[in-house]
């Protein structure tokens, strides 16, 4: 495949297991998707297999420490020139997948949850979480995990 003049190789797998040697990338990105995990202490692993030493991982995920009247209020303000069946539907899903998406195989993460996630991964102490707001909405967290260099 050609992306605006860079060569990108996709493939599909899964993040539990892949086929990449060890130490192959300098960062490894991911948005939303650690909510379909179903282990993420081994996918964390394998994002630490792969990669280099002095690399890191940034994640941006939902979390489920979030106020949800905070969401709405940005979700209407956001949508305030559209149908008010627009912004009817925006909140409504945003509600529904942020309270009840673990009906449908969403899995939402408390803060605490996430530390003690990466703590027991093999990247122990070496991450940071933070809040952020991705597209205007205070619902995500970007966890940063990094590998450190051997011998330092």
């Amino acid at each position: 495949e050609n992306l605006r003049g860079m060569e990108v190789d996709l493939r599909e797998g899964s993040i539990e297991q892949t086929s990449y040697d060890d130490g192959f990338f300098d960062i490894v990105t991911c948005h939303s998707s650690m909510s379909y995990w179903e282990n993420p202490i081994s996918c964390f692993n394998e994002i630490h297999r792969i990669l280099k030493p002095g690399g890191s991982a940034v994640l941006f995920e939902p979390q489920k420490d979030i106020d949800m009247d905070v969401v709405v209020e940005t979700i209407r303000a956001k949508l305030a020139d559209k149908s008010r069946f627009r912004r009817f539907l925006a909140v409504s899903m945003n509600k529904y997948g942020l309270r009840y998406g673990r009906r449908v195989g969403l899995q939402l993460y408390s803060t605490a949850e996430l530390e003690e996630i990466a703590e027991r991964s093999r990247f122990g102490t070496s991450h940071s979480i933070e809040r952020a707001i991705l597209q205007d909405l205070p619902i995500f967290v970007r966890i940063t995990l990094a590998k450190p260099v051997v011998g330092s």
